[in-house]
């Protein structure tokens, strides 16, 4: 079984996840869904936060990115309520 805990995408994706999440919902990836699914967890942290979130997007500041993210969510509609 690979720990992807020990990788250096992995523990920037947690770093980048500090800058955002509460700890109580880092908590959670990290061991609920690293529990459930080693894979899954490194899927979200290690690509979608070290990858996506950090390296890919890293000239893009956090307030711009949380902007762009929620005008996509509301142009493909259904998530009214979210933004309620």
């Amino acid at each position: 079984m690979v720990d992807y805990k020990n990788s250096d995408k992995y523990k920037l994706g947690l770093k980048l996840m500090q800058e955002k999440y509460e700890q109580s919902v880092i908590d959670s990836v990290d061991k609920n869904l690293y529990d459930f699914s080693p894979e899954l967890a490194d899927l979200v942290v290690s690509h979608g936060m070290a990858e996506v979130w950090g390296q890919k997007t890293s000239s893009i500041p956090l307030k711009d990115k949380e902007m762009l993210i929620a005008a996509a969510l509301i142009a493909q509609g259904g998530c009214d309520e979210e933004f309620e």
